[in-house]
């Protein structure tokens, strides 16, 4: 050796994978432990919507499992659902100018059973996509939201 450094390499969070785990990152369906991480904090913001003790952050859940839920339909992994989400959506975007958009101006308040209708099928209609995704699959569509809701901002 020279005494030089090795250079340091571009993507240090990168890291080799054996074949099983790549495999089951692309061509498996998520874990039982995986969609419970996914889909529990959405049932728990649901019930306190139901209950009107919803705080900001439950409401993001749900706007986020909105979009993520938009994503994957737009991506043609599952398909059908568009009506669910756009009417979620709208009900999210009602509760949201009643409660407030930001953490500071958020307060509490009663949904409309319309309201309540809509998310839970919401959380049914995205129940079943993630179902049916893989581990890659779905972290694309939550990138895809991620980056969507990002220019909404940056435009709004």
């Amino acid at each position: 050796m020279t005494g030089r450094t090795k250079p340091p390499t571009r993507r240090k969070w990168a890291r080799r994978a054996d074949g099983i785990t790549t495999t089951r990152i692309y061509n498996t369906r998520l874990t039982p432990a995986e969609l419970d991480r996914i889909m529990q904090p959405c049932q728990l913001a649901l019930h306190a919507m139901r209950t009107a003790a919803a705080s900001f952050d439950q409401w993001v859940v749900l706007c986020t499992a909105g979009h993520v839920a938009e994503a994957i339909e737009d991506g043609g992994i599952y398909r059908g659902q568009r009506q669910i989400i756009e009417d979620a959506n709208t009900a999210l975007d009602a509760i949201g100018e009643r409660c407030g958009r930001t953490p500071g101006q958020w307060h509490p308040s009663a949904c409309y059973a319309a309201e309540l209708i809509a998310l839970s099928d919401l959380i049914a209609a995205h129940a079943r996509q993630v179902h049916e995704l893989t581990y890659r699959e779905y972290t694309n569509a939550a990138d895809k939201a991620v980056a969507r809701a990002a220019n909404i901002f940056k435009r709004g």
